[in-house]
């Protein structure tokens, strides 16, 4: 099976990108920072959209997950790591017919682009679908598929998986060789080292860490145990995971929180979790206008009948 790391798949793949002087265009960054606390999820190729071209040589990558996952994470420390631009097209302009292109000419990376100094993380189909008509955004995909073509390094497409799935069809209609790979969550081994991660780096001179990350750890079995049915997917899941971890953080006395996991007190509910995922996702569109203003409401909205959860360590099933 392919490792489709940061460092096994991506910088190969971006080897040719050159981190420049660019005076780039809204939306366009070259991100100059990591996350301290990155911990990649696993990376698969779908194989169910057709015959996905090898992944070592599609000019067009398409990484797709559900919301809040983590795909503009992941697609900001590929930028990091590799050199290539990341554009998020929530805080662009609108996209269609040539839009690439002219972004490209604006920024004066034409001639780099030609040469294949300039690889592209193109992040935010959905927020950029929302804004404009559908023959507007096939315009776009076709004008990306167009300009991508035969070059090395590849362009890259971030989108929830609704929207990779439709962005592949309008790329399949016009014939553009393009391969989907999927975020998965993230294993038991792996997510108990994500919230340690988290933890530790929220708490950096806490004495008391080793008993913080022993609470993390009992809570976090706890959820796999209630969410087994599920295969680990929910509680591998990285809103769930921070959540587990702010809980942590939070409690003033970590000793406490162990005693109430064992009693079955723990107060991570999954209204909570609920909550803090609709939060994190409604957030990411408030930069757009909407004709109905309510709308963004009326999207986002916590769900009633999950009001009455149970906590964490409870006899009651999630």
């Amino acid at each position: 099976m392919t490792d489709y790391t940061i460092d096994q798949f991506w910088v190969p793949r971006l080897q040719n990108a050159r981190r420049g002087d660019a005076a780039l265009i809204e939306g366009w960054t070259f991100v100059d920072s990591g996350l301290e606390t990155f911990r990649e999820a696993p990376l698969g190729l779908n194989t169910e959209l057709g015959d996905p071209e090898d992944p070592e040589r599609a000019p067009l990558l398409l990484v797709s997950a559900p919301g809040a996952v983590g795909k503009s994470t992941l697609a900001r420390q590929i930028a990091y790591v590799t050199g290539a631009i990341y554009i998020d097209l929530s805080a662009t302009g609108p996209v269609g017919d040539n839009t690439l292109s002219g972004w490209l000419l604006q920024s004066g990376l034409i001639q780099d682009w030609d040469a294949g100094r300039v690889a592209l993380l193109i992040d935010g189909l959905d927020e950029a679908r929302l804004r404009i008509t559908q023959e507007a955004f096939e315009a776009f995909l076709r004008d990306v598929a167009r300009l991508a073509s035969g070059r090395e390094p590849p362009t890259v497409l971030f989108g929830r998986t609704g929207a990779i799935e439709d962005a592949w069809l309008v790329l399949d209609d016009a014939t553009a060789a393009s391969t989907v790979l999927e975020i998965d969550y993230y294993p038991p081994a792996s997510a108990i080292e994500f919230v340690h991660d988290f933890v530790e780096h929220s708490c950096p001179d806490d004495p008391h860490i080793s008993v913080r990350q022993k609470a993390s750890e009992l809570l976090l079995s706890d959820l796999q145990r209630q969410t087994a049915q599920d295969d680990d997917r929910f509680a591998g899941y990285a809103p769930v995971l921070i959540a587990v971890a702010k809980q942590v953080i939070r409690e003033s006395n970590p000793a406490t929180l162990i005693s109430s996991i064992e009693s079955g007190v723990a107060s991570v509910t999954l209204q909570g979790v609920v909550n803090a995922i609709l939060e994190r996702e409604s957030s990411k569109l408030k930069k757009l206008a909407f004709e109905d203003s309510s709308l963004l409401e009326k999207l986002y909205w916590s769900c009633p009948a999950l009001t009455d959860t149970y906590p964490l360590g409870s006899s009651k099933e999630v």
